[in-house]
């Protein structure tokens, strides 16, 4: 018989961190290194990830405009 365990930050819903970023910073390893260490600095370690569920995506946003063009757009602030 054995006893299951399973890690406290498993269950938690608060570790989850949604990074969304262009594919030309996310396919470079240099701007991707300086971005992840950013990130974990602003998480409390800027060498590891620990408890951290850390997700990177990349930016996708398109607007249409009234004409129903297509067109890539960045996020507000970019």
């Amino acid at each position: 018989m054995g006893i299951e365990m399973k890690h406290a930050l498993a269950t938690q819903k608060d570790n989850v961190v949604r990074v969304s970023v262009p594919a030309e910073i996310l396919f470079d390893f240099k701007k991707f290194a300086g971005i992840q260490k950013d990130i974990l600095g602003r998480l409390g370690c800027a060498a590891c990830t620990s408890g951290h569920d850390i997700r990177w995506d990349i930016t996708r946003n398109f607007v249409v405009d009234i004409k129903g063009q297509i067109h890539e757009s960045a996020p507000r602030g970019w």
